[in-house]
């Protein structure tokens, strides 16, 4: 089945590496995944391209093997 969810789409560019981040979870990034340095509170600042209403589709009967 065919499922097609709502998300928030996020673009970050990291202030402290340059990085670019794209972030689909709803909570913040408390530490650069790319360089390690702490960047919460300030991350908010740094999102370059924010969609509120985009999209994620995904198969759910799709088999992945795993191990």
């Amino acid at each position: 089945m065919i499922t097609n969810e709502r998300i928030v789409f996020r673009v970050f560019s990291m202030g402290c590496c340059g990085q670019l981040l794209c972030w689909v979870n709803p909570r913040y990034p408390s530490h650069c995944p790319e360089c390690g340095v702490s960047v919460y509170p300030q991350i908010k600042g740094w999102a370059v391209i924010v969609d509120d209403n985009a999209h994620l589709k995904y198969d759910t009967d799709c088999e992945v093997a795993l191990g």
